[in-house]
Order: structure tokens, then C-alpha cells, then sequence
């Protein structure tokens, strides 16, 4: 896809997994790219390798993204290395407990709830400024655990309620950020080889159950982004004019396609389409 103009894009979770194929990507797209993540070793390690990669310029820095604090040094470091944000991609995540409810300590899912969900709203508090400025501001989370489909995750309760979480607070924060010309959107990125599921093979079948013990074990392998040309050219339609009027949405990698996704001011206004709903015969019928 050709890049409408070059962004500056701030991607946490960016020294591994989705954060890091996205990196990338997006470096290779001519975008300037700050990747931060809680480990000072990891940022340096990922920026390394992703200018060797790519032979673009790439800065980073250790943030806490659940440390309003640590955020807001963030965004003084950006100001002083790269000026005016215009797109912040959210992905730092973690999966959290996995077992049955009766065996999992309830603070270790509000410390899910922290990084997953309470990270992309300080990422937004301290970038806000920067949004508004731009007018043409994009932000990008990350759904995920069977959201929206046939089969949520099981066993992992932090996860899947966040997730659920972080759909409904994107709809809800789209209607506020329309006023400054941002818009924010969730995408499902599919099945991924990273090392996220660890967690799920390290709690072995009987904790995880079966079925999901199995899909983590299936899923091994490289993680760059000339691997994942659909969860790339995604995020590219995402960061483009094409996509002017998409916000609030659940987007999947894995089903829509850019060319496919119609564009015009007027579509997807007072629809469902693309939003976490009830919708049935019972309720609506025909």
C-alpha cells in the first residue's frame, strides 16, 4: 500500500512479538518508529536488530506502560527525539493467569487489566496533545482471546475480559477522539508464533485444558513481518487516508481485507457492523 505521508509512531510491547513485526513493518514503510517495553535490555536488543533488518533509524525506551509516570517520560523523551506524535500503537499485553477460576488469584487479572487495558489509556492521556495537533491522529489496539468469534479462549480469564474490555473502550473513547480528528480502532491479528502462549504450555494441558494447550503448542515458529502480510497491510490501511472514517471497530486480520472495506463518510454511521453486539433473530428479527 502506498504510504500516504510518513508518521511518528510510538508501539508498545514493540521490542517482541506483534509490537515487534509491526516495527518492522512499519520502518520499512518509511515511518520514524519508537518501540518501548518494560526491559531496558529487550528495547536495546529489538532496536538493534530492527535497524539491522531494515537499515532505518530506530529509537526506544524502557516504559512501564501501567506507570502513568513512566508514560509521561515517554512523551517527553518523543518530544525531545522526534517531536509531534501522530499514531500510537498499543501492544503491549500479557496473558496473565491460566486455569480454572477457582485456582487463580484475583490480583494477578487486575494485573492484566493494568497493562492491557489501563496501558492504551495512559498512552492516550500523555499523547493527547500530540493527537490534537496532528488532526489526522491514529491509534491502534489489540483484541484478542476468540473475541467477537465462535470459540473465546478458555481458562484464561484476565485475558479474554480484558480484551473484551479494550473493545468497548475503544467504541466508547472513538466518539470523543472524533473531535480531534483521531481515530482508534481494535485489530484481531490472528494466530501468531510468539512467544505469548509460553504462559499456557508452561501451565501444561490440564490447567489450560486440551484444546487450548494444543493451539499454544501448534504455534512456533519466526516472528517477522514479511511472515504476516495481512496483519501488516491491515495496520498500513489503518494508518492511511483510505481509512479516514473507520473508528471504533473490531477489525480482523485473519477475515477483512482493505480493498473490501468500504470507505465513504457515511458507512458503518449508526451501524453494528464491525462492533462487540448481541445481534440475533430474538432481538432483531427479519
Amino acid at each position: 500500500m502506498k504510504v500516504d505521508h510518513a508518521r511518528r509512531i510510538v508501539i508498545s510491547g514493540g521490542s517482541s512479538g506483534i509490537g515487534l513485526v509491526l516495527a518492522e513493518h512499519l520502518l520499512n514503510e518509511g515511518h520514524e518508529v519508537l518501540i518501548c517495553s518494560r526491559a531496558e535490555q529487550n528495547v536495546a536488543s529489538a532496536i538493534s536488530s530492527l535497524q539491522q533488518l531494515t537499515g532505518h533509524r530506530c529509537i526506544g525506551l524502557s516504559v512501564d506502560v501501567t506507570d502513568f509516570e513512566s508514560v509521561d517520560r515517554l512523551h517527553q523523551f518523543t518530544r525531545s527525539n522526534m517531536g509531534d506524535i501522530d499514531t500510537v500503537i498499543a501492544s503491549a499485553g500479557i496473558l496473565g493467569p491460566v486455569g480454572r477460576i477457582e485456582s487463580i488469584d484475583t490480583q494477578d487479572i487486575l494485573d492484566v487489566f493494568n497493562v492491557n487495558v489501563i496501558g492504551l489509556l495512559n498512552l492516550l492521556r500523555v499523547f493527547h496533545s500530540d493527537l490534537r495537533r496532528s488532526g489526522d491522529g491514529r491509534v491502534i489496539g489489540f483484541s484478542g482471546g476468540g473475541l467477537g468469534g465462535s470459540k473465546p479462549m478458555l481458562r484464561t480469564p484476565g485475558y479474554a475480559a480484558s480484551k473484551a474490555a479494550l473493545a468497548t473502550l475503544v467504541e466508547v473513547l472513538s466518539h470523543e477522539l472524533m473531535d480531534i480528528g483521531t481515530k482508534i480502532n481494535c485489530l484481531a491479528p490472528g494466530s501468531i508464533p510468539t512467544s505469548f502462549m509460553k504462559s499456557i504450555i508452561d501451565a501444561g494441558p490440564e490447567a489450560a485444558g486440551a484444546e487450548l494447550f494444543d493451539e499454544a503448542s501448534s504455534r512456533s515458529g519466526p516472528t517477522r513481518a514479511s511472515h504476516f502480510p495481512d496483519l501488516c497491510k491491515l495496520v498500513s490501511f489503518l494508518l492511511s487516508a483510505e481509512a479516514i472514517s473507520i473508528s471504533g471497530r473490531i477489525l480482523s486480520a485473519r477475515w477483512e481485507r482493505p480493498e473490501t472495506l468500504v470507505t465513504s463518510h457515511d458507512f458503518m454511521a449508526d451501524r453494528d457492523i464491525y462492533r462487540l453486539r448481541r445481534i440475533d433473530d430474538d432481538l432483531f428479527g427479519h
